[in-house]
């Protein structure tokens, strides 16, 4: 918000004032530019302006960054990407310079990284453990260069810290980790480099999509032809340089580029650390490529020149003809790859949802919009004012800005118990959670419910979590009350009395059983989970069913008043 108010404030000194909605969605784009200025001046550290040019080029079109940098995409990352790479740009020119500017600068960089995003605490553990390496391996950069680089970028980090807000979770406890006996390792820095401790974490954080290891096909479609050109690039980076210290130097930014990697592979949501990291080592082996396609080409050229060499063949054209091939089939396969992604998976709202009907059609499913459009002309609170939805914390805020109506939680991850509360809510029985419905006085309940377009995101598969989450605040309510004796989680006949009878598995399912079957399968069949439903006569006595959208995503009650228990 801070950097949305300062371009705003500067476009009204300028004499044309910009709203801050439309900053908020152009600057993405704008963060994005100079993040591929950072990619260039990085690269061309290391290697040369062509290399430059190149990692520009792959940053611009790379999959993972574009998740962060379409228009209207706005998050804490737009703003932490250029300023990660601009801080390995700066300690990279600090390892090379004798003066004081550059460590400075990679000082302040870093901190306004930390203030924009949580995240960030990869950059001070990166830079410790890297100039704890070099000192430990005898480096070929002088003693005195490393000690006034690291000092001088440390001792104004920590003047900057201490002045300046952190973002994302972290907060003041963990400035206080940063600050305290260990430096900067931090419990943050901990989580990231054990894939196992997401299980040790709250539920809550750990129920997070974006905070789950990433699968091997999510990094390959946000980082693609990145992955296998490290290869190439790191050789480039470690076999031409003149001397020892260069050597040191360019290992920093294949140090950076491995746990970039390592920390993606921990948790999903830092994908984009990676795609700006390997897209600069991956410009590097494509420079290489490219300068070594040419050497090969004046060596023929002066081969041909030689007497000696006159009417011999040789394989040199053939050669380079395959390699000049091979890298303009790549890049045009990885052109193709981020054209794709781009169009279909981070240039569509996530309230839209598409899917492949019969004989290939591309169908458009609109339930959310419905739910929104139909809350803000229905809904009626105590009053007639703004009604009170509950629903989990994951729409919170998209009812309350499109559907205009209060809501019980957003998606603010603060306040656990008060989430717990809402989960409470969905997994006690209809009865039960009807004196806690008026107790908060909710007029309307949201589930989400994909049984039968078969939409495995919605409410009925996110109930595994939500009981997770109850139980870690009321340990009266253990989850394995709603799993089978096996100690699975299961909607169909097996499924224990207290999940067919909670509030969420009512909502979601009431009046299913009533919808024609197709492919010969059994009536209350749903098609997310593959199973047909254990519970198909439900009635409710506390709530009724206000709104069902097209497709059944989004199922909307409305809670009775002047009801008695």
């Amino acid at each position: 918000m801070i950097a949305c108010g300062g371009v705003m404030y500067i476009s009204r000194v300028l004499c044309f004032p910009i709203s801050l909605r439309s900053v908020s969605i152009a600057l993405p784009t704008l963060l994005s530019c100079i993040s591929c200025i950072c990619a260039y001046v990085l690269a061309r550290e290391v290697k040369g302006p062509g290399a430059g040019l190149l990692a520009a080029a792959l940053i611009a079109i790379s999959p993972g960054y574009l998740s962060r940098s379409t228009p209207g995409n706005f998050d804490n990352e737009s703003l932490a990407l250029p300023l990660t790479l601009l801080t390995l740009s700066f300690w990279t020119l600090s390892l090379k310079s004798k003066t004081t500017p550059p460590p400075l600068l990679t000082g302040l960089s870093q901190s306004l990284t930390l203030a924009a995003w949580g995240g960030g605490i990869f950059l001070p553990n990166l830079i410790s453990l890297h100039t704890l390496l070099l000192l430990i391996k005898a480096s070929g950069i002088s003693f005195r260069v490393l000690y006034v680089a690291y000092s001088t970028y440390y001792i104004t980090s920590i003047a900057m810290v201490t002045a300046m807000p952190w973002g994302g979770e972290l907060g003041e406890g963990a400035r206080g980790e940063y600050l305290g006996m260990f430096g900067t390792w931090t419990k943050g820095s901990y989580a990231v480099i054990d894939p196992l401790s997401t299980s040790e974490q709250s539920p809550l954080i750990a129920s997070v999509a974006e905070h789950q290891p990433a699968s091997w096909s999510s990094l390959y479609h946000d980082l693609h032809l990145c992955l296998p050109l490290f290869i190439p690039g790191a050789r480039a980076l470690l076999t031409n340089c003149p001397n020892i210290s260069e050597w040191d130097i360019n290992s920093f930014l294949i140090f950076a580029a491995l746990a970039s990697l390592y920390c993606a592979n921990v948790m999903v949501r830092l994908v984009v650390l990676p795609s700006g990291v390997l897209a600069v080592v991956a410009g590097v082996g494509i420079s290489e490529l490219l300068t070594g396609l040419k050497r090969l080409a004046n060596g023929y050229q002066t081969r041909k020149k030689t007497k000696k060499n006159v009417g011999r063949p040789s394989s040199a054209p053939v050669t380079m003809g395959l390699v000049t091939l091979g890298v303009i089939t790549l890049l045009t396969f990885h052109l193709r790859h981020c054209a794709y992604a781009s169009l279909r998976v981070y240039s569509t709202p996530s309230v839209v949802l598409s899917a492949q009907g019969k004989g290939g059609k591309h169908l458009i499913l609109d339930d959310f919009r419905e739910g929104f459009a139909w809350l803000k002309a229905n809904a009626k609170g105590t009053g007639g004012g703004k009604g009170r939805v509950m629903s989990w914390w994951d729409y919170g805020y998209q009812i309350r800005e499109m559907g205009g109506q209060d809501v019980l939680v957003d998606n603010s991850a603060w306040n656990k118990s008060h989430i717990a509360t809402v989960g409470r809510i969905f997994a006690s029985s209809e009865e039960d959670a009807y004196q806690l419905l008026r107790r908060y006085d909710i007029q309307y309940v949201w589930v989400v419910f994909g049984g039968r377009v078969g939409y495995s995101r919605d409410d009925v598969s996110k109930f595994l979590w939500i009981s997770r989450i109850v139980e870690d605040v009321y340990p009266d309510h253990p989850q394995a009350m709603f799993l089978t004796p096996s100690g699975e989680y299961s909607v169909d006949e097996s499924a224990p009395k207290a999940l067919l009878s909670s509030l969420l598995y009512k909502l979601c399912y009431f009046r299913f059983s009533e919808l024609t079957p197709s492919n010969g399968r059994p009536t209350g069949f749903d098609s997310a989970r593959g199973v047909e439903i254990g519970s198909k006569q439900i009635e409710l006595k506390f709530l009724e069913e206000a709104y069902t959208s097209k497709h059944w995503l989004v199922r909307i009650y409305r809670v009775r008043t002047g009801m008695i228990r």
